[in-house]
């Protein structure tokens, strides 16, 4: 068997392609990894990929089965900058106060989406976190209480109380 060497580039090449399938598919086994890199034109045997993986310190999760790219906090900053610049994403202080509304999973998400949409165009900010079991929670400042009040009760939703034993002492209600 002749062994063939492959040069520098091939390999930042290969470990380019290796990466950029791991972060963006579901990929559980390298016999898998090798066939999606062989239908991209990157033939590599089975020992070079393992070395490669280890060179990449990519590892599988316990608990997903799947290869993932380790922590890089330098490239995850990076990234996470430029989705910060191109989404033109603001810090806003800590709300003053939140509610919760419960609408049917399958809901949660058109809802909170057309709820906010309704919000923003009666000027108020309000921050909108929906949950997976149809749990829609409203974050908002003291200053747009008075005007949230008015936009949910246009909406006519059936309001009910939730009794929560907490030590936060909450002033107003919603």
């Amino acid at each position: 068997m002749v062994r063939v060497r492959s040069s520098l580039s091939d390999k930042r090449k290969r470990h380019e392609a290796i990466e950029t399938l791991i972060d963006t598919r579901k990929i559980s086994t390298q016999p898998y990894l090798r066939q999606i890199l062989r239908e991209r034109g990157i033939l590599v045997t089975q020992p070079t990929l393992s070395r490669d993986l280890e060179e990449l310190h990519i590892r599988k999760n316990s608990s997903s089965g799947c290869y993932e790219l380790p922590y890089k906090s330098d490239s995850l900053k990076e990234r996470l900058t430029k989705i910060i610049d191109e989404s033109n994403a603001v810090f806003l202080k800590p709300p003053y106060g939140r509610c919760l509304l419960k609408v049917e999973p399958e809901y949660s998400q058109v809802f909170a989406i057309t709820l906010e949409k309704f919000l923003v165009k009666r000027k108020l900010e309000v921050g909108i976190f929906v949950g997976p079991t149809g749990s829609v929670f409203l974050f908002y400042s003291k200053e747009s209480l008075p005007s949230l009040k008015l936009a949910l009760r246009e909406l006519s939703l059936p309001q009910r109380t939730m009794i929560v034993e907490d030590d936060e002492d909450d002033d107003e209600e919603l």
